[in-house]
């Protein structure tokens, strides 16, 4: 049986190291474009690698809490990278001269507000799923990828400012679905 985009979260479920090994070329250049661009000025292209390793093993190891009805696993290892990438970032610092604190430091996140945030990531996720889908493609290069304004204009062929207006409304829907709970959005 071929492994496809359709079987491969199965495959890995069952431990099939082809199917990590099709995970790894299919979704690999997109997840380390995202972690590069994290850490882009932190960290050297051995840390990059380093990474996305870790995000693979963690989708390895993880693979049962992948749920299909969520999302794709595209975008499931896409949310697992973005947040290994943020601690990445955060343990090699932003650069040589650290930033004041500008803030109180938290308290260390208990496991209810964790488990809160991981539902509110899938609610996200949820909403953005139906928008559609040339504003589901810039909201996502915008805050999973992190593109540029002017790269997401250029790669969408509008301008930057109609980007900027199209993701505004998405994040005014966003907003409204999110303190609401209604499903009627797109």
């Amino acid at each position: 049986m071929d492994i496809t985009e359709q079987n491969a979260a199965e495959r890995l479920r069952l431990k099939d190291p082809d199917a990590l090994a099709f995970v790894i070329d299919t979704y690999g250049a997109g997840i380390c474009r995202l972690v590069e661009r994290i850490v882009s000025g932190t960290a050297q292209p051995q840390d990059v690698e380093e990474c996305v390793s870790d995000i693979f093993l963690t989708a390895w190891e993880k693979v049962g809490e992948f749920d299909p009805g969520k999302g794709t696993l595209r975008v499931w290892l896409h949310i697992i990278a973005k947040y290994k990438a943020l601690d990445y970032r955060r343990k090699r610092g932003r650069g040589p001269v650290p930033e004041p604190l500008t803030e109180e430091p938290r308290e260390p996140q208990s496991t209810e507000d964790r488990v809160i945030s991981k539902a509110r990531i899938e609610d996200i996720v949820r909403i953005v799923d139906t928008f559609d889908p040339v504003n589901r493609s810039l909201f996502y290069k915008r805050y999973f990828y992190y593109e540029t304004m002017e790269e997401i204009a250029r790669s969408e062929g509008i301008t930057v400012k109609a980007a900027e207006s199209r993701l505004g409304r998405m994040r005014q829907t966003l907003r409204r679905q999110l303190e609401t709970g209604e499903e009627e959005f797109g």
